[in-house]
């Protein structure tokens, strides 16, 4: 039972650290399109373009390139979890 639960808890920080990740990354983007792009001379209104598509790309970090791995993914394993312990009641 402990190795099961230390496994549940390490699958949990996996997910929360991906899905802070997505977050950051969607916090970089708002910032970068809000800040005050519309009065800086032509050069830097070009680099922040380039930064500012870059930034629209969306982060999904996968396991096993089939997975994605982010607190969705960990609330419905957790579901699965409890469907499958409320059929066989253990």
């Amino acid at each position: 039972m402990p190795v099961l639960v230390y496994c549940f808890l390490v699958f949990f920080l996996y997910c929360f650290v991906c899905q802070w990740l997505i977050n950051c990354s969607e916090l970089f983007e708002r910032s970068v399109y809000c800040c005050g792009w519309e009065n800086f001379d032509l050069k830097e209104k070009k680099l922040v373009f380039v930064m500012l598509r870059q930034s629209q790309k969306p982060v999904e970090l996968l396991a096993a390139d089939i997975v994605p791995v982010n607190i969705y993914t960990f609330a419905t394993t957790l579901r699965g979890m409890f469907k499958f312990i409320t059929v066989f009641k253990f």
